[in-house]
């Protein structure tokens, strides 16, 4: 069964019904559990111009890569009501200007959330950017300055970072939440472990010295 939701098509799984030949069947589908959420969201502190982007996470609840729409927010942090199918989702946050003008996207991890059928929510997350530092060595002990080798992948949200000084890539905002880094087509770690930054909230630093 396809349902359109706010303009876009959505596929569900209701059920299965084997038809022998020459019967007739009457088929009961109930939709309750597939209703959609009603979401309202606001982020305190949010940049100007950046908008909320929604992932909708597996069921595990683990990774959100798929998107789930996109988002205006006012002055005062919030976004229209919208509507959300049952699930698992992380929020967002996407600008294109980094704090020097220079044009990238930027993105900032907001959190996760679980909606049920027909629940109405409302979200609040607040914008607390933290500054991350990360040295990576080779295992011959050179240093990796390519920026562009390295990226952190949040639940689906993709950190750039930029080049620093003695060698040090810095993600300027750096990840929230548990997060992997893909480093010249490798994953560390290399299992389906995660990082997990540091308490606090200022700036932190990591050093990542990569097996091969």
């Amino acid at each position: 069964m396809r349902v359109l939701l706010q303009g876009k098509r959505e596929s569900l799984s209701v059920g299965t019904c084997v038809i022998a030949e020459g019967a007739e069947t009457a088929l009961v589908v109930d939709l309750h559990a597939h209703l959609p959420a009603a979401v309202n969201v606001r982020v305190q502190d949010a940049p100007s111009d950046w908008k909320l982007r929604v992932l909708r996470g597996s069921s595990d609840g683990t990774r959100s890569s798929e998107s789930a729409g996109q988002h205006a927010i006012d002055a005062e942090g919030r976004t229209e009501p919208f509507t959300l199918l049952p699930g698992t989702y992380a929020f967002v946050l996407v600008g294109s200007l980094d704090a020097r003008g220079s044009r990238r996207d930027l993105q900032h991890m907001l959190g996760r959330a679980e909606l049920g059928a027909s629940e109405k929510r409302t979200l609040e997350f607040a914008y607390r950017p933290r500054r991350l530092e990360l040295i990576v060595r080779r295992a011959d002990g050179s240093l990796v300055r390519e920026a562009t080798r390295v990226r952190a992948v949040e639940s689906g949200a993709i950190h750039q970072p930029t080049i620093g000084e003695g060698g040090a890539l810095v993600f300027d905002p750096g990840p929230i939440g548990s997060f992997f880094l893909r480093i010249e087509n490798q994953r560390y770690p290399d299992s389906e472990a995660e990082i997990e930054p540091s308490p606090g909230s200022e700036a932190w630093k990591l050093e990542v010295q990569l097996a091969r």
